[in-house]
């Protein structure tokens, strides 16, 4: 009888186990098809040498004991998540994914997403993050588009990078002009003549001269001073020479008529030292 009775206990006792932890009563076999389930839905994982897949949420995390802040409420309407979704994604941050993607910056989506339990689920966040990434694209080219725009109205057309310097490459650049002090430059051009590289290089030995002084003159005669004002901006002119009038910039139409130079044509640089004046190489410089 006492046999009896310790027999029903161990059975009672035993079968509350199996409630508690369904592990105890299912068979090897039955283990190993619910792993095979679990693979096939999980192919996309499977197919890149993965042999089994575990999960970083744990028992002990229940999503029905579970209640979101007001916050992470508002963060799961962010993310257009459900909020059993925004439970899991808690949950994933209180484990490994924490420590893998804790200081990477990586949304809720994207968490959910590399923890995807099935291809199904992967795919369901994958179409979330597409939405919101071509939105945040969209966002930035217009916003890209805007900015260009304005700040080319507001420079002018004012290059943010000076146009590369050939002349540098010339074999006269080792062999620069000795200027003294007292010497006056007289350069002839016009706005829509390529200058750029050798006046760069005209502007640093004028910084290494600061006793020279140059004067632009520009011989087309339809040029306005605003056009002017541009072609030096584009120049990188320094606004301080200008004011100070250590470069002038001048309308030289008529300047560059009286010029006694045989085969003149612009760019024309002319050195004035005194009373002698003589032609210079703009590509000595």
């Amino acid at each position: 009888m006492i046999y009896r009775k310790l027999t029903i206990i161990s059975f009672i006792f035993m079968a509350q186990l199996a409630v508690a932890n369904p592990m105890w009563h299912e068979s090897d076999e039955s283990v190993q098809k619910n792993a095979k389930v679990k693979a096939e839905a999980n192919q996309d994982l499977m197919v890149r040498g993965l042999k089994s897949f575990k999960d970083d949420v744990y028992s002990d995390q229940v999503a029905e004991k579970t209640v979101l802040t007001p916050v992470q409420k508002h963060q799961a309407m962010v993310w257009s998540l459900t909020f059993d979704e925004e439970k899991r994604y808690l949950f994933l941050m209180q484990n490994r994914s924490g420590l893998y993607y804790g200081k990477v910056t990586l949304s809720p989506v994207d968490i959910l997403g590399l923890n995807a339990r099935s291809d199904e689920e992967r795919q369901h966040f994958a179409a979330i993050s597409a939405k919101q990434e071509s939105q945040k694209i969209a966002q930035n080219l217009a916003w890209n588009a805007a900015f260009t725009k304005a700040y080319r109205q507001m420079t002018q057309g004012t290059p943010v990078i000076r146009p590369f310097n050939y002349a540098k490459f010339s074999p006269y650049h080792y062999q620069p002009v000795q200027l003294k002090q007292g010497d006056v430059l007289d350069l002839f051009t016009d706005i829509s003549t390529p200058i750029s590289g050798a006046f760069s290089d005209l502007i640093e030995l004028l910084e290494k001269h600061p006793g020279v002084q140059l004067n632009v003159y520009f011989v087309s005669g339809k040029i306005t001073d605003k056009a002017i004002q541009q072609w030096a901006n584009t120049q990188a002119l320094p606004a301080n020479w200008v004011k100070n009038k250590r470069v002038t910039l001048n309308h030289g139409g008529s300047e560059y008529s009286a010029l006694k130079v045989a085969n003149k044509r612009v760019p024309l640089l002319i050195l004035v030292r005194g009373n002698h004046a003589s032609t210079l190489d703009l590509g000595r410089f």
